[in-house]
């Protein structure tokens, strides 16, 4: 079933007609319950879902917390009124906010540039289901993909992102210079460092290569433990940094993250080149 301008296509029989997939009395048990505390804080109206209703205000600084109670309140939505394949999309949604949830903190900005990216995939979507009644196809079922850090238009916003707050935090060519000995590998947004005016301040590597650099037990790879240059670090499983671990990841790296250790870094050490 695809739903078209809230009509409903029965793809199987090819016929379209006006019943709507809304039953007020399973919504208001279905979704009021769990978008309460939502609506409350959010002025959401929860009872009216027409299209006359205003959308509640934006907030002026959003968290990455904005981004995903939506979604989490359109999860709800969909498993009630919406297809399967609509359902999964939603799903995949809101499983990757989740997994965005690793890499934060994450700035107002970079919030409202994902919320960008996420709505542009709904889009997508929408124009997908449009394109599959009129040509009896399936382009829609491809759309679901694109919630991946290999996304491409993902990939080019979290670039800008990553280069527009390094702008922002260095100001002055002085300050780039005095940080090229002390590029770290931690994908982790660059801190101001205080008390000690000789400690250089720690730059963090481009966003998309450290959303794409492998973890476990909650730590980040330092990128410098598998590179020729190496770890300052005399210990064979910790970094110099907390956030950071030594291991060595059992499937081969990310493009993106490969491509900067060779760039960065001096390439993989010689027992890693199978990485």
């Amino acid at each position: 079933m695809i739903r078209r301008g809230g009509w409903t296509a029965n793809t199987a029989s090819g016929r379209l007609h006006g019943s709507r997939m809304f039953t007020p009395s399973r919504a208001r048990t279905t979704i009021e319950r769990p978008t309460r505390d939502y609506a409350n804080t959010s002025q959401l109206n929860a009872r009216n879902f027409s299209a006359g209703v205003d959308l509640p205000p934006l907030p002026r600084e959003p968290s990455h917390g904005d981004l995903k109670a939506p979604l989490g309140v359109l999860g709800t939505y969909s498993e009630e009124f919406f297809d399967p394949n609509t359902r999964r999309l939603v799903s995949a949604a809101k499983d990757f906010a989740e997994e965005l949830s690793d890499y934060e903190p994450w700035s107002s900005s970079e919030v409202k540039t994902l919320a960008f990216w996420f709505s542009n995939i709904f889009a997508a979507y929408r124009r997908s289901c449009e394109h599959d009644l009129d040509h009896g196809s399936a382009t829609r079922l491809d759309v679901r993909s694109r919630f991946s850090m290999q996304d491409p238009e993902l990939s080019g916003l979290l670039l800008k992102m990553s280069r527009q707050r390094m702008r922002m935090q260095l100001p002055s060519s002085a300050s780039v210079d005095a940080g090229r000995s002390n590029v770290q590998a931690t994908g982790l947004p660059t801190r101001s460092v205080r008390g000690n005016p000789k400690e250089a301040p720690k730059r963090q590597v481009p966003t998309e290569v450290g959303l794409a650099t492998p973890r476990q037990g909650g730590k980040q790879l330092c990128l410098r433990f598998i590179s020729a240059r190496g770890c300052p670090s005399a210990s064979a499983d910790r970094c110099t940094h907390s956030f950071l671990g030594h291991f060595v990841p059992t499937t081969k790296l990310d493009p993106v993250v490969k491509a900067h250790v060779q760039d960065k870094l001096g390439g993989l050490r010689p027992d890693l080149q199978h990485l």
